[in-house]
């Protein structure tokens, strides 16, 4: 840890306490937001200061209270800033859920000033931090998010909550969910005039159904989709599905190889890439299309690829 010289700690201890009685209450005074912006200013020259010179402990508790005094000064998205700091400093000491606490401080401040986006980046780098320990607190994070964005119709700002929430699904084995995810950003592609990512994300669907070995669940997502989206079965993706489709049904293990190696589906999310990859032929289609004479995977379930793949 880098020494701090004893004038710098002076003007830190200094520009806390000055932001301190910027902060005080009297039955003669109460701060007003004047106060409240000076004594942040104060907080986040003195929190500056001891980051600077690896004093983090000081450096977390200024920040927090730079942050309350930003947000008491209606300043929300610097507030946010501010426990953004904070997080940023837990997660360097692999105080994981400290870090989670203390993003979903910033988020809340972000909603305050209206900054969706920004909050939903936010509760995606918590998620991110702990989806691996803890998947059903991650999923309830980006839930958040992704709940937010579908009440102020702006989905396609929320996208990466929306890719990290279905990653995060799919690892914990929650395949229902994961596909309703993917639909739950259909109204957002057709009010934006989308009509790919829809194809896109009913190709998803029907990996998803395939990798559970489930057939007749694949078949009926392609006819809902070629119901609802007419120009899926004409899609790039709509071809490529129909292949395999088909290939499966007939029991063609070479032709159905051949359909899963088609580039189109490198598009998908990568987890659902890496699905497609997986599927094996196995002796032909069972009457259910759910049993162990249908579709194989590999037993190797979902792998543990680095985060940012995850969420390229």
């Amino acid at each position: 840890m880098a020494q701090i010289p004893d004038a710098k700690m002076k003007e830190a201890q200094k520009l806390q306490k000055d932001g301190e009685k910027h902060c005080k209450s009297s039955f003669f005074h109460k701060p007003k937001r004047d106060d409240w912006d000076s004594a942040a200013a104060c907080f986040d020259k003195a929190a500056g200061i001891y980051l600077h010179y690896k004093m983090k402990d000081e450096a977390k508790k200024v920040y927090a209270q730079a942050a309350d005094a930003h947000f008491r000064a209606r300043n929300f998205f610097f507030s946010g800033k501010s426990w953004e700091h904070v997080a940023g400093i837990n997660k360097d000491e692999k105080k994981l859920m400290d870090a989670v606490e203390a993003y979903k401080q910033a988020a809340m401040a972000y909603l305050e000033d209206n900054k969706l986006d920004k909050q939903a980046e936010t509760l995606t780098k918590a998620a991110t931090l702990i989806q691996n320990e803890h998947p059903e607190d991650a999923i309830d994070l980006l839930q958040s998010a992704c709940d937010q964005f579908a009440d102020e119709e702006k989905w396609h700002v929320c996208d990466k909550a929306f890719r990290t929430l279905t990653t995060v699904q799919l690892k914990a084995q929650k395949y229902d969910d994961a596909i309703a995810t993917i639909k739950k950003q259909f109204p957002g592609h057709r009010a934006l005039e989308s009509p790919a990512f829809i194809c896109k994300g009913y190709a998803e669907c029907i990996i998803i159904q395939l990798h559970r070995d489930n057939f007749a669940a694949a078949q009926a997502e392609y006819d809902e989709a070629v119901s609802k989206e007419p120009d899926f079965q004409y899609s790039d993706e709509g071809n490529a599905i129909g292949g395999l489709l088909a290939a499966w049904e007939a029991g063609e293990a070479e032709q159905f190889d051949s359909a899963k190696k088609e580039t189109i589906f490198t598009f998908l999310q990568p987890e659902i890439a890496r699905m497609t990859k997986k599927l094996i032929l196995g002796a032909g289609p069972s009457p259910m299309g759910a049993d162990a004479s249908g579709l194989k995977v590999d037993p190797e379930n979902l792998e543990d690829p680095d985060a940012e793949d995850d969420l390229r």
